[in-house]
């Protein structure tokens, strides 16, 4: 339990740290003052609560509550303009499903993320696990209505009043507005529609990385503790790494199948029993004990699978932190015919990545059981062993 908290605390704590690029943007606050100022990229996928910024590269770090901002702006990237809306509040979980299909409006007033500025333009609002589509046409805007229910027989069905409001209201040459309420699907529709009303479109939306998967081989070497001796250690795998497509590709989540073998010498203690009868105890049973050496040899493929957190420094390299847990499934254990199974452990590594070609790592898994039992005949308890390596890979891709 305390490593599972110090990998966790590790792991915040890296996140607090992490910095994230200031850029070029500004603030216009409800009473109408704009300042132009550097704005903290969170890359948001919600709509943010408060925003970081500073005035120039030198100046400390001010904060202020989304509620204050009118209209924020990072050049070319985002938009979030404050607006006062009709909103029907739902859910999508099933359990927590409207029994109605009318929608039950309420004014809000909301900051708005910007997803397409044109003569119409499209706008967006995320609240848990529901997004909220608005659009908004000579300076009004209006929710683009959808809502998942349960009918009175139990199923589920959904209000797609949108549908209409785009055929009815937003179309043009007759678009075809029998689409998904998707972020995808309404951008294109949105841009068909501006393109068609000989409307300019903004785009804003995010940088996405060219490159959202990494292939890297990789070879460590280290020691194990088998029963409080060190023993080498050392693996061979294949990682597979995905980059997460938000907060700036800093999150990642990969699986690395590896091969990995352990050996040592240690001496093990065995106890023989014989017969030793007296006039006073007849069942009298004496014990002998003796030593002899025996080689420890261990194999087995193992399945890490982890999140890792990027932070970015310059020149393209980065540091990062990664925990996870690993699948053990083992191969062979060369102690007698000893029967083994497979085990969970966790796992925390921290490293640095160059240029994002080579890489070094130093991860350390707990405590893992190879022998879950006692073993009378050898007088075995059961049998652990922990480790740490260092890492070196090299990107494939």
């Amino acid at each position: 339990m305390k490593q599972k908290i110090t990998m966790i605390i590790l792991f915040i704590g890296l996140n607090v740290i992490a910095q994230t690029q200031f850029e070029k943007g500004y603030v216009i606050t409800n009473n109408g003052k704009k300042f132009e100022c550097l704005i903290k990229n969170e890359d948001w996928i919600h709509t943010p609560i408060k925003i970081l910024y500073k005035l120039n590269e030198n100046s400390k770090i001010y904060n202020i509550s989304s509620s204050q901002i009118k209209e924020l702006s990072i050049l070319n990237k985002f938009l979030f303009e404050r607006h006062s809306v009709e909103i029907n509040r739902y859910s999508n979980k099933i359990d927590k499903l409207s029994s109605k299909r009318t929608s039950n409006f309420k004014k809000e007033t909301l900051l708005l993320k910007v997803l397409i500025k044109g003569e119409v333009s499209l706008l967006l609002h995320s609240s848990k696990d529901v997004n909220y589509f608005f659009y908004k046409k000579n300076l009004k805007v209006h929710l683009l209505e959808y809502k998942i229910y349960k009918t009175k027989n139990g199923n589920i069905s959904k209000n797609l009043n949108y549908i209409k409001t785009l055929r009815d209201k937003l179309n043009c040459n007759n678009l075809n507005s029998n689409i998904k309420y998707r972020k995808k699907e309404l951008l294109k529709y949105f841009y068909e529609y501006n393109k068609c009303r000989n409307s300019s479109s903004i785009i804003f939306k995010r940088e996405q990385s060219t490159k959202q998967f990494n292939l890297s081989g990789k070879l460590s070497f280290g020691f194990a503790n088998y029963k409080t001796s060190p023993t080498f250690n050392y693996k061979l795998g294949l990682e597979i790494e995905y980059i997460l497509p938000f907060n700036n590709n800093k999150w990642s989540v990969f699986i690395e199948p590896t091969y990995q073998s352990l050996f040592n010498d240690i001496e093990e203690q065995i106890v023989i029993g014989y017969s030793s009868p007296s006039p006073s105890d007849p069942n009298r049973v004496t014990g002998i004990t003796i030593y002899r050496s025996k080689d420890i040899k261990y194999s087995s493929i193992e399945i890490p699978i982890a999140f890792r957190h990027y932070l970015f420094l310059k020149k393209g390299n980065k540091l990062f932190i990664n925990s996870g847990f690993n699948l053990d499934f083992p191969i062979n254990f060369d102690v007698d015919d000893t029967p083994v199974k497979s085990r969970i452990s966790y796992s925390l590594g921290i490293g640095k990545n160059f240029k994002n070609k080579y890489s070094l790592e130093l991860r350390y898994n707990t405590q893992k059981e190879i022998i879950p039992k006692r073993f009378d005949q050898y007088n075995i308890e059961h049998t652990s062993y922990s480790n740490i390596s260092l890492k070196a890979s090299i990107n494939l891709l």
